[in-house]
């Protein structure tokens, strides 16, 4: 099933999530690192959460239309998904996150994407993504103090 590049993603990202499926990730740990705005790290950790998470999201939602009897064509999923791809790539590299294995993970995928042609290699590509993102949102959320930080929020409201 589809060209050559498109399975090595393919299998090159179902590799990466099995990676971190039990380990933390080292992209967890140069994002909780990173200093953001005023000195802070802590929201450069929110931020990088908040964007898996839309990503996975959005992911699920093209797969869910290339599933579908809808009349979205092929092409234009993909446009839509490489707009969303290019992004990530981007957004996970060096210069706002430092998360460059997901980085790696999204540039891949945008690499492979236009080999698909079929619905089916596209789902196939996309069903990885999904299942990397939505694992790496788990590792980010993770990376959130949420106990202290809402300790600290009861104990504002006094």
């Amino acid at each position: 099933m589809g060209s050559k590049r498109l399975n090595e993603a393919i299998e090159f990202i179902r590799a990466e999530r099995e990676k971190i499926w039990l380990n933390e990730p080292a992209d967890i740990d140069r994002v909780k690192h990173r200093i953001g705005a005023k000195g802070q790290s802590l929201t450069v950790v929110f931020f990088a959460n908040r964007e898996v998470s839309a990503i996975a999201r959005s992911l699920f939602g093209f797969r869910e239309l290339a599933l579908s009897d809808d009349p979205v064509d092929l092409e234009t999923l993909k446009r839509v998904t490489l707009q969303l791809l290019g992004g990530a790539s981007g957004m996970f590299g060096q210069m706002v996150y430092n998360m460059t294995d997901a980085q790696k993970i999204y540039s891949r995928a945008l690499e492979a994407l236009p080999e698909a042609n079929t619905r089916q290699e596209y789902q196939a590509l996309i069903e990885e993504l999904i299942h990397y993102s939505v694992r790496l949102e788990q590792w980010t959320d993770r990376a959130i103090p949420w106990k202290p930080l809402s300790d600290l929020f009861m104990a504002s409201l006094k």
